[in-house]
């Protein structure tokens, strides 16, 4: 029974995302290796190292093509995070880095066309859709 206890804490451990174990601009977070397969406690991480502080540094590019490709490989599972935990988030800053596409080659429109076929994220879908419609127009 002690056992099953101890493990049962290290589990709720392990999968929790808390607010003081996140470091703003922590490269350690963007998972290029396992795009497509992060967990929804992953993908919470990385989104609360973003903000206003990452900005002009090289976590900001890097951290802007890792949105996106979480975006085009995650998507149903990154929108309904950022609904989940938008309180916890710089969502103005998300909102921004989706309006200013660090990488050329980000295909803005399928990407658009993507979440306008898909009903997850709430009331966030439709933020992000108009961040990514401003960076289409550009």
């Amino acid at each position: 029974m002690r056992r099953f206890i101890l493990m049962l804490i290290v589990l709720v451990a392990g999968n929790s995302v808390r607010a003081q174990d996140v470091v703003k601009c922590d490269e350690r977070v963007i998972r290029h290796d396992k795009t497509g397969s992060l967990t929804a406690s992953e993908i919470s991480l990385f989104l609360m190292t973003l903000g206003e502080e990452c900005r002009d540094t090289e976590f900001s590019e890097t951290s802007n093509e890792f949105l996106f490709a979480l975006l085009d490989k995650q998507l149903a599972l990154t929108l309904n995070t950022i609904q989940k935990i938008q309180s916890k988030l710089e969502k103005a800053y998300i909102l921004d880095m989706l309006t200013n596409p660090i990488n050329d080659l980000i295909d803005i429109k399928a990407l658009i066309t993507k979440i306008e076929n898909t009903n997850a994220g709430g009331a966030v879908r439709e933020e992000i859709l108009k961040s990514l419609r401003e960076a289409q127009a550009k």
